[in-house]
């Protein structure tokens, strides 16, 4: 299949989180920014505008990635009200969080599966 992403990861037997029927939220920008440029504390709205400050640059110019699920909504809405660009994909939020450390694609948040999650984090 084209444009297809596989994940294969080996460790040591139990030493990765096993929640394959949980959410858990995400987000992810992309590299040379201090560790709390952006946090979990945040509302959608104030990552937005912290990661502009720290860019240089206005909301308008920052694009945020987020899985299209009807959950959400409310995250969609906050973060147009900003005045940032929105990439909905409807899956692969592994390599949404990829494509953060990738110039020009900004900032991804959401929530999504807890297995993704953790692959998104590894090095």
């Amino acid at each position: 299949m084209p444009i297809t992403l596989t994940v294969i990861v080996m460790d040591p037997l139990g030493s990765m989180l096993h929640a394959p029927d949980v959410y858990m939220d995400k987000l992810a920008i992309g590299p040379g920014y201090d560790a709390d440029v952006v946090t979990m504390d945040m509302s959608p709205t104030e990552r937005v505008e912290a990661l502009a400050t720290a860019k240089g640059c206005t909301p308008s110019d920052i694009t945020v990635c987020i899985l299209e699920r009807p959950r959400h909504g409310p995250m969609i809405a906050a973060v147009r009200a900003t005045g940032a660009a929105i990439r909905l994909i409807t899956d692969g939020d592994v390599a949404g969080a990829m494509h953060c450390s990738e110039p020009g694609t900004g900032i991804d948040m959401g929530e999504g599966g807890a297995p993704e999650g953790v692959l998104a984090l590894l090095p």
